[in-house]
């Protein structure tokens, strides 16, 4: 299952200010970024999450401008705070579309983004046209049941159960 999210929010550099700021020249070379933060996204149930994908716009003549990610996850509906991380933790990023969601933040039932577009060339700029993230959901509650079994037979002692589930 995946929920698609089109923020399309273009990240728009303030090439004027810049130029105010470093002179008309901009002979120094800065690393410009925006963020776009998403709202609380409540997927109803605790989840497992698999993949972040989306689908950005970088200009060809740009190798420095880019988008990275971040996720924060919350089984309160963020009222504790909200801890962004990436890939590795806490301080790291998602560079790569399709990425697979660090396991560490399975089983909750809140999550929110966070991208942060950037460029060291004010003439382009990076731009997002939709999020997706990936996930399963399990039933929250199920039962099994078994067949009769004599449990007063001292040679049928129970020694293994076991199942599998499909679909």
């Amino acid at each position: 299952m995946k929920i698609n999210f089109q923020p399309k929010y273009i990240l728009i550099f303030f090439a004027l200010f810049l130029a105010c700021v470093f002179g008309a020249g901009g002979a120094q070379a800065a690393t410009t970024t925006g963020t776009f933060e998403s709202s609380v996204i409540n997927l109803g149930n605790k989840v497992n999450f698999t993949t972040l994908s989306w689908t950005a716009s970088i200009p060809a003549g740009c190798p420095t401008c880019g988008v990275k990610f971040e996720l924060a996850v919350s089984n309160d509906n963020f009222t504790s705070g909200t801890y962004y991380t990436g890939l590795s933790g806490p301080g790291t990023f998602y560079t790569t579309s399709g990425s697979t969601i660090h396991t560490n933040l399975n089983g909750n039932q809140y999550i929110k983004y966070r991208a942060t577009l950037y460029t060291d060339d004010t003439n382009y700029s990076a731009s997002l046209s939709d999020v997706s993230i990936g996930y399963t959901q399990y039933p929250v509650l199920a039962s099994l049941e078994s067949s009769p079994f004599d449990t007063k037979r001292t040679y049928r002692a129970l020694q293994k159960i076991s199942w599998s589930e499909s679909g």
